[in-house]
């Protein structure tokens, strides 16, 4: 007859219980944990590669136009703004490819700056020296009968905005790049409810604008800078 063991008054007999073999031991699932937390880093990456450029960080153009082409859908008034650099050749011919990569960071931090998400603007950086923005021309408490000119007048305000803004980042650029002729060109063009229009149109527009706008600077080649790393100032 098999041995038992006793019991003590007041204690129970344990139970065998066989969960232990279907429970993963704490260094495996750590393990797996980790593994997990790096597929999810690694999407968010891929994700991020696929809809920003990769030199500024904006979106890409494709995710860009993705975005406004909701928000136009959903019926939301929307202006579109167009960026270009003036004479970025000269600065990539004078200062070297690394100088103008660096110049176009400067001006996507600038615009990342002023023109945040959060307050409803989204921007991109299209192709070369070319950007551009989408902000809401939308008011909350805007009446109907009055919303046209509310529209207007948001729009007016956008614009104003908008070129100080340049204005103000051209003033930080170096002497000798002002000197060069480069500065911004702005375009803009918006879609309302007593306008609206498709992006393809706003883009159109926006760049026929931008290219009007463009400044006309002459250059003399015995002025112009001389050759020599310049430094951008941070932003605030």
């Amino acid at each position: 007859m098999p041995e038992t063991s006793e019991l003590v008054p007041g204690q129970r007999r344990p139970v065998e219980d066989d969960r232990h073999e279907n429970c993963v031991p704490v260094q495996e699932h750590q393990v797996i944990l980790a593994a997990l937390e790096n597929i999810t880093k690694d999407r968010d990456a891929w994700r991020h590669a696929a809809t920003h450029d990769d030199l500024t960080g904006l979106l890409n153009q494709r995710a860009w136009e993705d975005e406004v082409n909701l928000r136009l859908e959903s019926g939301e008034s929307l202006a579109v703004l167009a960026f270009d650099i003036d004479h970025f050749k000269l600065v990539n011919d004078r200062y070297g490819h690394a100088y103008g990569d660096q110049l176009l960071v400067y001006w996507a931090d600038y615009m990342r700056l002023r023109f945040r998400r959060e307050d409803d603007m989204l921007t991109a950086r299209r192709s070369g020296d070319e950007f551009s923005a989408a902000i809401s021309l939308e008011l909350p408490d805007s009446d109907f009968a009055d919303r046209e000119a509310d529209l207007v007048t948001r729009l007016l305000n956008v614009a104003h905005y908008a070129q100080d803004c340049v204005r103000e980042f051209e003033s930080l650029l170096p002497a000798e790049l002002r000197e060069l002729g480069v500065s911004i060109s702005i375009g803009l063009a918006a879609s309302t409810p007593f306008n609206q229009r498709n992006l393809a149109d706003l883009l159109a527009s926006a760049d026929g604008a931008m290219y009007q706008n463009k400044r006309e600077v002459s250059l003399l080649l015995e002025k112009a800078p001389p050759l020599r790393p310049l430094a951008l100032e941070p932003l605030q």
